[in-house]
């Protein structure tokens, strides 16, 4: 017998549709879920444009296939979200509370930390034209803690994309945006990342403490959700490792890492600690 719809189910598909969610992703959930495909569409008001069958469920642990390495070096590129106003998610029956809605993502399989990998988020011509954007306007990175006494602790250099005003930029923001279901009023300015041989970015968290959070997040409140993608590849070294959590991520070229820098009770997360591992060989 399917499963009914009652009142947090609909309520569930009204949200996640008016948040911009990828509706053939609120699909899948549903028909995974035990739904009729009638009802759901009927609910919907909506048909799937693409065969369900070959889409992966957003809430699931599947495994996704792993991209070709292209040995072509690496950049890295996010964007962080602040908490400000957001109200909480409510998903209903068997959805976790703590879980955003992302199609295509699969979430990595921990409880310590809400951490999703999306591959090809971006495709390679994406990830080349970004790249060379990043790359021309190159100052060095810095940090939020201006008493770390580690003067390599942060050796990277740093390209602030949201401020100079490029259509391409703001296009693949708004999709970054979407992709997660929050408003864009949320975000920070994107930065691209770039690293040479030897550059590393110690082992350190994306939220706010202390006097950092007075100077950064007082008015729109603590950083949720850190978006990173790849841009490219590594020869040797370069990894993303979330050493608490013990999730050393390779870099593949077009490939989204989505992390909840806080608890599901708002608090901050310090098991997202995470290492920029040092790039051993080509660039990162």
């Amino acid at each position: 017998m399917s499963q009914q719809f009652n009142k947090e189910w609909i309520d569930w598909i009204n949200l996640n549709i008016a948040r911009g969610c990828d509706k053939n992703g609120i699909y899948k959930i549903l028909i995974d879920e035990g739904f009729d495909p009638t009802e759901i569409e009927k609910h919907m008001n909506y048909s799937p444009d693409i065969n369900i069958n070959t889409m992966v469920n957003p809430l699931a642990n599947n495994s996704q296939a792993k991209q070709k390495k292209q040995s072509e070096g690496f950049i890295g590129w996010l964007i962080n979200f602040f908490s400000g106003k957001k109200k909480e998610i409510p998903f209903a029956g068997v959805l976790p509370s703590t879980q955003i809605f992302i199609p295509n993502a699969e979430r990595v399989n921990s409880e310590l930390a809400e951490m999703y990998l999306l591959p090809n988020f971006l495709t390679r011509v994406e990830c080349e034209k970004i790249t060379e954007t990043i790359k021309s306007k190159l100052r060095p990175s810095t940090i939020a803690n201006k008493d770390e006494p580690d003067e390599k602790f942060r050796t990277s250099s740093t390209c602030d994309l949201g401020i100079i005003g490029d259509v391409f930029i703001e296009e693949i923001d708004q999709r970054i945006c979407k992709t997660l279901g929050i408003n864009a009023s949320y975000s920070e300015i994107m930065q691209g990342q770039y690293y040479t041989e030897n550059q590393e970015f110690k082992s350190h968290t994306d939220y706010f403490e202390g006097d950092a959070f007075e100077e950064y997040a007082s008015n729109e409140g603590q950083r949720t959700y850190t978006f990173m993608v790849y841009l490219n590849d590594v020869d040797e070294g370069g990894e993303t490792d979330f050493e608490k959590i013990g999730k050393k991520i390779q870099p593949q070229q077009g490939m989204a890492v989505i992390w909840n820098n806080l608890s599901p009770d708002g608090s901050i997360n310090p098991n997202t600690m995470h290492h920029a591992r040092p790039v051993v060989s080509g660039h990162k």
